[in-house]
């Protein structure tokens, strides 16, 4: 699964827009990176 895939399946389980998932997905995937860039577990 992709981060394509991810957005659309969001948008198919939550009834959002495209739009929507497409932020929601891509502030959860920079929170996690930001995480690990700071050293978090």
């Amino acid at each position: 699964m992709n981060k394509s895939d991810l957005i659309e399946e969001l948008y198919k389980q939550v009834d959002i827009s495209l739009q929507e998932a497409s932020n929601f997905v891509n502030t959860i995937l920079q929170s996690m990176t930001q995480a690990l860039v700071d050293g978090e577990k």
